[in-house]
């Protein structure tokens, strides 16, 4: 009976540190929550009530995130209040009490405060400003506004203290009678809050881009916990201004870029091929195929795997010496639809401040012809920040993982690309004929690691099989479009890869290893094709061509350059982690270090120009 009784009393103390976990994490919740209610109405004008729930749900996942980092010392505190009741653990709880409390009223208020003046949420510029000149960062405050501001910080530092004392306060602590029992359930859940801190069990960790749900940025913004966004630029930050200095800005700099700026044509060259008929706002189809390079279509030198591909290419309009920008997905997308060259050292992505600023094919499209937008993607939209991108670029609707059923999740990415294309076409009847133009993005993902998919191919090598199976997914789309005349009429497709990816295996060339086709088919360049277009060209340089052949302007795309521009330099810039490289329109290359900027092959003076084009993209990156 007294064995029962011991027993019992441990499991009721051991029940009560769980309880004061718990109830810690909640309340740090509660006041993430609480701070965007606060700001919601400092900033009534811009938001409506009927927005707060959404707010709130979105951001839900962050808040849950930031709460769990915060919780970690209270549990390990709890832990060690199972084996001593000194009166050190009894100060250090009160002290990070407060000390939480001030971080987190320091992060809302700034938040709450700045973000009438930058429009855009909390990160390390405020940091940056005040180290690098405080008078500077304060010339245009009033002197008793910061001094109000601090006495209002510590006020509610002081009063969120005792609101997080009053809560743990709900609960006693007592000795527990099975320490070592104790001590390793409590462990469990410590443990347990790497969970939110990651953001569930998904392929992409917690980053910015889970609060983005809305077309209208500032909803987005409402989301974003500025903690959190604090914290991750803090470790996602590079001075980027600091890298590649290969040149002086204002001299020899500028001297490199102007042989890399298209100069003033005359009559005699100003003869543009029309690939789009003049005035035609055709649907487009931009159809980005994972992994897939010219290696895998024998029209280009390549094996006989994607033959949909290769057959639409031999009929259509085909860029024969066409690179992707990089290596990886994150880096190629801004690249095709927002003209921005990939960086080797990081991934614009990554930075949601800055792809906030970044222009897009697809905003330019809505704003200059109506063009509705729509992205199609069968994985985890979040993965690096891509939601952000894609709903900062103007997509109205993006389709992913979640929108489809558990069902048709089968492969490691989400729902393979039968799935995805199947979806699109469905939504592509609903849409009535005589609505605006649209344009609809589809990037595919079954042929990608594990290259498990629902096909069978006789090929030896699963990897080709997988891209035997995207490009079967792909030729049934094209039939679908050209089963309606008047809708294959109508249409641009575009194909482009992301990147070479893993067939055939080990290309060590960096030419070889970035070609990939640029193919342009449907009834809006039927009468130009079949073509083939030998000018050098990336991925960054879709943006200023496409938007060229429809008349509209591309000035907002200062990295990217029309491959059809008559009299302009054409060249292709491509990089990966530890080289940048250069193609040029008389047949030279070069490729260098980013390591130590020597030339590892080619020419001299195309390694300058690449050097050079590092360095202006460096500048921008920087600067947005």
């Amino acid at each position: 009976m007294t064995t029962f009784a011991h027993i019992t009393a441990s499991s009721k103390f051991m029940k009560s540190r769980i309880a004061r976990l718990i109830i810690t994490f909640a309340a740090y919740v509660s006041l993430f929550m609480v701070g965007k209610l606060i700001f919601m109405g400092f900033y009534h004008g811009m938001y409506r009530f009927a927005d707060t729930a959404s707010v709130l749900a979105h951001g839900l996942s962050m808040d849950l995130s930031m709460s769990a980092y915060l919780t970690i010392i209270p549990a390990l505190l709890l832990i060690a209040s199972v084996w001593t009741h000194a009166r050190w653990l009894k100060a250090a709880v009160g002290i990070y009490r407060y000390f939480s409390a001030a971080v987190i009223i320091l992060a809302l208020m700034l938040d709450t405060a700045l973000y009438g003046y930058w429009n855009f949420k909390l990160d390390t510029t405020p940091i940056f400003y005040f180290t690098s000149s405080p008078s500077a960062a304060m010339a245009s405050t009033q002197w008793w506004i910061p001094v109000a501001a601090a006495a209002v910080a510590i006020l509610l530092t002081f009063a969120t203290g005792r609101a997080l004392r009053w809560c743990e306060n709900r609960v006693t602590l007592m000795p527990p009678a099975r320490k070592w029992l104790t001590s390793a359930i409590l462990t469990i859940f410590t443990a347990a809050l790497f969970i939110p801190i990651r953001g569930g069990f998904t392929v992409s960790t917690m980053n910015p881009s889970r609060a983005y749900f809305s077309q209208d940025q500032r909803l987005n913004h409402a989301s974003v916990n500025p903690l959190f966004n604090f914290m991750y630029s803090a470790t996602h930050q590079n001075s980027f201004g600091c890298q590649f200095r290969f040149f002086k800005e204002n001299g020899s700099l500028q001297a490199q870029l102007d042989k890399l700026s298209p100069a003033r044509t005359t009559s005699a060259d100003s003869i543009r091929l029309k690939l789009i008929p003049e005035g035609m706002h055709p649907d487009i189809y931009i159809i980005i195929l994972e992994s897939f390079s010219s290696h895998l279509m024998p029209s280009l030198g390549g094996e006989p795997v994607a033959m949909q591909l290769d057959s639409i290419a031999r009929t259509g309009v085909t860029f024969t010496n066409f690179y992707s920008s990089s290596f990886r997905t994150d880096r190629a997308i801004p690249a095709i639809l927002s003209g921005y060259p990939a960086q080797p050292t990081t991934s614009i992505m990554k930075f949601v401040d800055k792809t906030d600023r970044l222009p897009s094919i697809a905003g330019t499209l809505r704003d200059s012809a109506g063009y509705e937008t729509a992205y199609y993607y069968g994985g985890d939209i979040n993965f690096v920040n891509q939601k952000a991108y894609l709903m900062s670029a103007g997509f109205r609707k993006v389709i992913s993982d979640n929108d489809f059923p558990l069902s048709e999740r089968l492969s490691k990415w989400g729902a393979h690309d039968d799935k995805v294309f199947a979806r699109m076409e469905a939504d592509i009847n609903a849409v009535p004929r005589d609505g605006n133009p649209m344009l609809r993005v589809i990037q595919t993902s079954s042929s990608h690691e594990p290259f498990e998919v629902p096909y069978s191919a006789p090929f030896p090598d699963k990897r080709a099989v997988a891209f035997a199976y995207t490009d079967k997914c792909l030729g049934e789309f094209i039939r679908f479009l050209k089963s309606d005349s008047s809708r294959w009429e109508q249409s641009l497709v575009v194909l482009v890869p992301d990147h070479y990816g893993a067939y055939p295996r080990d290309l060590s060339d960096p030419l070889q290893r970035h070609r990939i086709p640029l193919v342009l088919t449907g009834g809006a360049v039927s009468h130009a094709a079949p073509m083939q277009i030998t000018t050098p060209a990336s991925q960054s340089d879709i943006a200023a061509t496409l938007l060229s052949l429809l008349g509209i302007g591309h000035s907002q795309f200062p990295l990217s350059h029309d491959m059809l521009q008559p009299g302009a330099p054409q060249y292709a810039f491509f990089s990966e982690p530890d080289f940048a490289a250069m193609v040029t329109d008389n047949g030279l290359h070069a490729v260098i270090s980013t390591q130590n900027g020597e030339t590892i092959s080619g020419n001299d003076s195309i390694a300058q120009l690449t050097k050079a084009f590092l360095q202006n993209l460096y500048n921008d990156l920087d600067a947005r």
